[in-house]
């Protein structure tokens, strides 16, 4: 490289062409490539929200259906016809020994 690219280049990693007086026309696209790096920072956060949000939803619909199935096992146990007698003749009820009875109205 000559002396002269070399300087050129150190010159626009200093920014020298921010300040001169042709700097002035690269402000305004420089400001607008720094609102569109702060709107994808902001929608790259808000997307990241959202995935932890998601995880922590599944990781609720895990717990609930584990607690779903253990209750409808509880109630399939507790309405099972000799744990219901069992609890009735805790009480003192016993089941009856005869049949139904039949009743009929005659008008």
């Amino acid at each position: 490289m000559t002396e002269e690219a070399s300087r050129s280049w150190r010159q626009r990693i200093r920014g020298y062409f921010q300040i001169g007086e042709k700097g002035v026309i690269h402000w305004p696209f420089l400001l607008y490539l720094s609102f569109l790096a702060l709107i994808m920072l902001y929608s790259a956060h808000s997307a990241d929200r959202k995935v932890y949000r998601i995880h922590d939803l599944n990781l609720r619909i895990k717990e609930l259906k584990s607690e779903f199935i253990s209750y409808r096992t509880e109630v399939m146990n507790r309405t099972k016809l000799s744990v219901i007698s069992e609890e009735a003749a805790e009480l003192g009820l016993a089941q009856d020994r005869e049949g139904l009875y039949l009743i009929t109205v005659n008008e």
